[in-house]
């Protein structure tokens, strides 16, 4: 009985409707859940992913097309599939804003009705993104990228301002000031124009004993995790490496084995007969 009452939920056009839309969305947003799960992103690179996903969706939800030719392929599938197209009037309450009366409002088009479903399934989905990738909620980490990389030395009180609550790992204005004009002129000479060419630069030259305010920022920014992936792998290697034949490990054992599980891409590389 509840296999047959799922099956006829399944074989519902409404059914059908909310799992191609969400297939849609999906689609849109597997380059952003991809770069998401990378142990290189920077917070930067995120926030100009999540505003291009967005960009993306909110020209689905614009283009008539794209609801249409949706339409279009569900109902195709639902003639071949013997699926019962939805019904021609739709009664439903809902109370105005301006009056605050409750009213019944009918809508004779099915196609409206889900067009209207269509719009507010991705609008979720771009508030949803808009929240989690809202700039003025990674202000300080973005201020700290514009800086290292800016075309021109920024004003020292500008820079301060905008760093909020890392302002306490800087020290001196002054000495950021005269280390900000000297890494300014560094930076021209060599031609460093991304985060990740300047970090290459502080390891292969290991700059921090020239630059170390702004070793410390650039250690800042590339350690924030832009999303929690990477410690939810940190806790599921402890199922693979604590099993049940080895519930005698020492608390030092358990820690060193779990280092080498999270950080085996490194591990892999490393040669153990030097």
């Amino acid at each position: 009985a509840k296999a047959n009452g799922l099956l006829s939920q399944v074989l519902q056009f409404d059914f059908l409707f909310y799992i191609h839309v969400l297939c849609m969305v999906f689609d849109e947003t597997a380059i952003l859940n991809k770069a998401l799960q990378s142990r290189s992103l920077d917070i930067r690179t995120a926030l100009d992913e999540a505003g291009l996903t967005i960009q993306a969706l909110v020209e689905k939800k614009i283009n008539p097309e794209v609801f249409e030719d949706l339409i279009d392929t569900l109902q195709d599938f639902a003639k071949e599939n013997d699926i019962a197209m939805p019904s021609t009037t739709n009664q439903r309450g809902r109370k105005t804003n301006a009056s605050k009366r409750q009213r019944t409002e009918s809508v004779t088009d099915p196609i409206q009705r889900y067009n209207g479903y269509f719009i507010e399934i991705i609008d979720m989905f771009i508030d949803e993104l808009g929240q989690k990738f809202n700039t003025e909620n990674y202000k300080p980490l973005i201020a700290i990228s514009n800086f290292i990389i800016a075309a021109e030395k920024p004003q020292i009180n500008d820079v301060f301002e905008d760093l909020g609550v890392y302002k306490g790992e800087v020290g001196d204005k002054m000495e950021l000031d005269t280390e900000l004009a000297h890494w300014h002129r560094y930076k021209s000479l060599y031609k460093l124009r991304t985060i990740p060419e300047v970090h290459r630069e502080f390891g292969e030259k290991n700059l921090k004993v020239l630059f170390p305010s702004i070793f410390i920022l650039l250690s800042i920014f590339l350690t924030i995790p832009v999303s929690s992936a990477e410690g939810e792998r940190a806790f599921s290697c402890l199922k693979r490496v604590k099993s049940r034949l080895r519930r005698t490990m020492s608390q030092d054992r358990l820690s060193s084995l779990a280092i080498i599980n999270i950080h085996s891409f490194i591990a892999g590389n490393l040669d153990v007969n030097t």
